[in-house]
């Protein structure tokens, strides 16, 4: 796994950089006083090729997936911008560029297999 500095708090830990498709997770992080650097996870990215229809031409669209329940401090308002120039600059993404910002909430969760050690 990849990681680029995307903020002075924010980073991006790239899963996958591919000519079709970027996935990365965001997570925030902060250095404490006593040394200790405390990381939150912020959201996920996710950019794939559009084939275009009778509405848009061919483009590629990038889906910033942040949670909504962290504090709005944690996302600063630069973000998406912030994001589609490293897109832009830094992978096989395009212009066109269409950057869609989601707010989430973890409604429910499955477990399949065991997840925790030792039990």
């Amino acid at each position: 796994m990849r990681i680029i500095q995307l903020t002075l708090h924010h980073e991006l830990r790239i899963a996958a950089d591919a000519p079709a498709a970027v996935v990365a997770e965001i997570w925030h992080h902060v250095l404490h006083a006593d040394g200790v650097r405390i990381y939150t996870p912020v959201g996920c990215l996710t950019a794939t090729p559009r084939p275009g229809d009778d509405e848009l031409v061919r483009h590629w669209q990038a889906d910033l997936w942040l949670r909504g329940d962290i504090p709005a401090d944690l996302v600063p308002p630069s973000l998406i911008t912030i994001t589609a120039d490293w897109l832009l600059a830094a992978t096989a993404c395009t212009e066109p560029l269409l950057v869609n910002l989601h707010e989430c909430r973890n409604t429910d969760y499955l477990e399949r297999g065991q997840l925790c050690p030792g039990g």
